[in-house]
């Protein structure tokens, strides 16, 4: 009830409104979107058992297996930045193409590994900023 009478939406309404649906994310990838994994349930994954984590990423992976087909390239980007070697490990042997952390930077992947990619997050540009020239 508190949500509800300070936002003035409830709880599904606003999710509803923020988070991607199903039909977002197929529609999406139909215009030729790559859709990348984000986990299945956003755990640091670097506190995680490598089989904990391997559950936690094929998850994902079947999640949007089902809704886009199947890929030979999987992106992910890691909930927190958070990844380690097994993480690693495990998308070197499931068919990923990159990993994503939370460094703020330009990806170049003549110079950054491929599975420890820093991004540009529209949480670090504000209506001023001219990162990107």
């Amino acid at each position: 009830n508190l949500f509800e009478s300070i936002v003035g939406l409830s709880e599904k309404q606003f999710s509803s409104a923020l988070y991607m649906s199903e039909k977002d994310i197929i529609d999406l990838h139909s215009r030729g979107f790559t859709i990348g994994s984000h986990s299945s349930s956003h755990p640091w994954l670097n506190t995680l058992s490598a089989w904990e984590q391997q559950k936690e990423i094929m998850s994902s992976v079947e999640a949007l297996t089902e809704l886009c087909g199947p890929s030979n390239d999987w992106i992910m980007c890691y909930p927190f930045g958070a990844y380690n070697d097994e993480t690693i490990d495990i998308f070197k042997n499931n068919n990923f193409s990159l990993g994503l952390t939370t460094e703020f930077n330009s990806a170049n992947l003549m110079v950054h590994d491929r599975f420890k990619l820093p991004r540009l997050d529209t949480n670090d540009f504000y209506p001023s900023s001219s990162v990107i020239h």
